[in-house]
């Protein structure tokens, strides 16, 4: 399971840094946003492929071994052996990475649903059509941004339906 999680980390980081590298400045909005949700899956889902680069390796059960006869072992006795006490190993025992792996999770997940829930609240207020779009006037931010087919623009902004319209277009 760790190394799932590794495996994912470093793919991920490494779709990150061709992002930076040759996507960022890029004005293909589409192109990126595919790219980034492929790169996400791809990169969840790669640890559970397996590819065969190499055959020059041959597996185990190609080499062929010569038979083991007890006189070609060097057979070593040990002696005044003692062994201490029996210590038992509670196989359910948490790992301290995955305790903190859940607990960030989870604040995530929580903060996640809060943002969703303030959305859906949003959504609820009086809104006025312009095209596909449900556009609602907010108080409490003065930055214009949507949301699937929402569009929040705060009160104090006046924008005539040309700007309204160039804003959807951007």
């Amino acid at each position: 399971m760790i190394s799932y999680f590794i495996y994912t980390i470093i793919s991920l980081g490494c779709s990150y840094v061709l992002y930076v590298l040759l996507l960022r400045k890029q004005k293909t909005f589409q192109f990126n946003r595919f790219f980034l949700l492929s790169a996400l899956v791809l990169c969840l889902v790669a640890p559970f492929l397996e590819f065969e680069l190499f055959k020059a390796v041959p597996s185990i059960t190609q080499i062929q071994l010569d038979k083991f006869t007890e006189t070609d072992a060097i057979i070593d006795t040990v002696d005044n052996v003692t062994i201490g006490e029996e210590v038992t190993v509670n196989p359910y025992r948490a790992n301290p990475v995955m305790i903190i792996y859940g607990l960030i999770s989870l604040v995530l997940i929580i903060r996640f649903s809060r943002n969703l829930h303030q959305i859906y609240k949003l959504t609820k207020l009086e809104y006025e059509i312009i095209g596909h779009l449900k556009l609602i006037k907010i108080e409490d931010s003065n930055m214009v941004s949507s949301f699937f087919n929402y569009m929040f623009i705060p009160k104090q902004h006046t924008f005539s339906r040309e700007d309204y319209e160039s804003v959807i277009a951007h």
